[in-house]
């Protein structure tokens, strides 16, 4: 089964429908794979880089949007305590509801951390 989506780079489809998405879950993925299937983390003006050093933004074919980001945990918020994105494995999921999960269970099985 084929997961319909695409990751938004353009400022005003981030804003639009990225904006609103709360925490509602993890996953438990390398920063490479991430990439691998999302493509490029959001440029750095579209982020909240005191507390994230990556993001992308997801709209899937039924309209839902779903965030992934690292909180807290990497350079930007902890200086050099923090962690190189390349080596972040625990990444917040964004959604307006929980069944955002759902859907990236479909796009990354086996990954998601409720």
């Amino acid at each position: 089964m084929t997961i319909k989506f695409r990751s938004l780079t353009d400022a005003s489809e981030v804003m639009g429908y990225g904006a609103g998405t709360t925490y509602q879950g993890n996953i438990n993925i390398s920063y490479a794979e991430l990439v691998a299937v999302l493509g490029k983390s959001l440029r750095k003006e579209l982020i909240d880089t005191d507390k994230s050093d990556a993001e992308w933004c997801i709209q899937f074919g039924s309209g839902q949007c779903a965030t992934v980001y690292n909180y807290k945990d990497g350079r930007n918020y902890k200086g050099l305590d923090g962690k190189d994105k390349e080596d972040i494995r625990d990444w917040h999921i964004g959604g307006k509801t929980i069944a955002v999960l759902r859907k990236m269970s479909e796009l990354f099985p086996n990954h998601i951390v409720h």
